[in-house]
This record gives C-alpha cells, structure tokens and sequence, in this order.
C-alpha cells in the first residue's frame, strides 16, 4: 500500500500547487473557476470516483494547460482500469515540454508496461479535441456520439476520421481528420444558424401570358465595345512595334555612335518591345473575349426568330489594317 500512498500524495501535492491561479472552465462547468475545479477534482480523486475526477481535470486543463494535468489524468485513467486512455495521456505528458523529467520517467515507466493493456496499439493517435463557438453542441465522430462539446476523445487509429458536430438551430458542421500516431490533432466547429424554410401557400393557378423577349441589343453592345477596345489596344502595340527600327535600330547602326548612348537606346528599345507586347497580349485578350462573349449571347438567346450574330475580327493587309465586321442580323 506504500506506492499507492506514494502516488495519491504527489496528485495532492500538484492539485494543492496548480490551484493558485483562477479561469472559467468551458460547456457544462462554465461558472467554475479553476481552483474549484481543482478542489473537485481532488475530492473526486480521494473518493475514488476517478471518471469524475478526470471530468473535471480536463476541464481545468483547457482552463489553464499544464503538463501535470495530463499526468494526474493518465493516473486517474489508470486507477478506473481504462489503461488504453492512460496510455494516450502519458505519451501526451511525456510529449510536454514542461514535463518534469522525473515525472516523465515514470509515466515512461508507465508505457513500458503497454504490451499488457489489452486493446492498445502503436498506431493510436493522441488527443482529439473537439469545442465548438457555440455552448451546447454536440459532436460524433465516424458516427459514434461522443457527447457534449468541449471533449476529448482518445484511442482512435491514425487515419482519416469523420467529426460533425450539431446544434438545434444551426447547421451541421463536418470535417474530415487525418490522424498521426502519437499526436495531438483538435477540431474548433463554427457553426451557422440554419436558415428558416418558408413555405408560402399556392395562390391557385394564374392565366399564361405569352412574354416577348427583347432583342439582346446591350450584350452586342458590350461584346463590340471589348473587342473594340482590344482591337484599339493591339494597333498602338503594333505602332510601337513598328517604330522600333526608325526610333532605335537605325540609330544605333550609325559609325561612331558613344557607348552610353549606344546602351540607353538598347534599355529604350527593350522598353518598346515590352510595351508592344504588353499591348499585344491585353488587345487579343480583349479582343478574343469580346468575339467570344458575342458570340455565347448569340447561342443562348431564347427568341424564336434565329438570333443575331455578329463577328469582329482584325485583318492585315500590305499597306495597312482595319477591322472586318460580319454577321447576320
């Protein structure tokens, strides 16, 4: 019976040192500060009462986190004979990095001895946690109710997992986990209010009147006006295309022409060709769309006579351009 004094004392040495400081607890022990829920805990503990003792040191852990927490926790899992959840809660405190090294060399100790847990594996993931931005949601995870949210859930494997969480009043929230051996993962559900369905009564039938629909003058408008634009945009790109032999080839070819001036004419020609190309692109663009959405307007429209179609194109010629315009209306 030495050890099992020797183990209650240092869980009423870390409740009696972690009770200094005070915070509100989330979900059902809201309203309790952290002290309390610490003094609850050590009742619960002393009373042998060890799920309700771990209830509440999770509480107090999402209160305020603290590695010997997670170490009274694994003890408190151990003492009810749930050694799989001890397990996942002494690899959690050994992960820690304020662990105390003594204390992690036992609940190392601890998982030495994790061959004779039956239904343990390697493969388990750490703690899920599971909180909501609303109090009272509840949650599943791969279909399994695991209670009223915030929660923590412990032995499932590493994989995919499928978490949804519900309250009356909004929609059902769902995400889908991926889980790693030996690691924490945690979940926070925002949750949106379902939209009410209104269900209006049917007036009765009312008397069909043929509707005549528009000709889509505005689309074609539109359509005209982009590519026009485009259109516009790629004759400056080819102006300036064009005037880069004159403005910049020639001089440069000149006997005699200075260095610096030699190499300020090439950054300005660089500069040109940019500017063409830039002006090339952006015109086609535009061109091209304003071709194509002419074009869906034609193929959508709903009027009976067959509707208008209309084609702007750009053409080339020896001595000059122009825009070919095409189509029947």
């Amino acid at each position: 019976m030495r050890w099992m004094t020797k183990v209650l004392a240092t869980l009423v040495a870390t409740l009696v040192c972690l009770s200094a400081s005070t915070a509100f607890a989330q979900s059902e022990l809201e309203g309790m500060t952290f002290e309390e829920l610490i003094g609850k805990a050590k009742t619960a503990y002393e009373g042998e009462k060890f799920d309700e003792a771990i209830k509440f040191l999770l509480a107090a852990n999402r209160a305020q986190p603290n590695a010997r927490l997670l170490l009274n926790v694994a003890k408190s899992y151990e003492k009810s004979g749930k050694c799989v959840e001890a397990l996942v809660y002494y690899r959690a405190f050994v992960r820690d990095p304020d662990a105390e090294p003594v204390l992690a060399d036992q609940a190392r100790d601890a998982l030495g001895k994790a061959d004779a847990c039956e239904g343990w594996n390697e493969l388990m993931s750490g703690r899920l946690q599971i909180s909501a931005d609303q109090p009272g949601a509840s949650a599943t995870v791969d279909g399994k109710s695991v209670g009223t949210l915030p929660t923590e859930v412990v032995g499932l494997m590493e994989g995919d997992h499928r978490i949804e969480v519900s309250l009356e009043g909004y929609q059902t929230f769902g995400e889908t986990l991926n889980l790693y051996p030996n690691k924490d993962s945690s979940v926070e559900a925002k949750l949106k209010e379902a939209r009410e369905v209104v269900v209006e009564e049917d007036p009765g039938p009312t008397p069909t009147i043929p509707e005549t629909e528009p000709t889509p003058v505005v689309p074609y408008i539109i359509a005209g006006s982009v590519a026009a634009v485009g259109l516009g945009l790629f004759t400056v790109g080819l102006i300036t295309d064009l005037s880069i032999p004159g403005n910049y080839d020639e001089p440069r070819e000149k006997s005699g022409i200075p260095q610096d001036e030699f190499d300020e004419l090439t950054e300005d020609r660089k500069g040109a060709a940019t500017r063409a190309l830039i002006f090339y692109v952006i015109g086609g663009v535009l061109t091209a769309g304003g071709a194509g959405y002419g074009a869906y307007v034609a193929a959508t429209s709903s009027q009976k006579e067959e509707a208008p179609r209309l084609t702007l194109s750009p053409e080339f010629g020896q001595h000059g351009f122009g825009i070919s315009l095409s189509g029947k209306f």
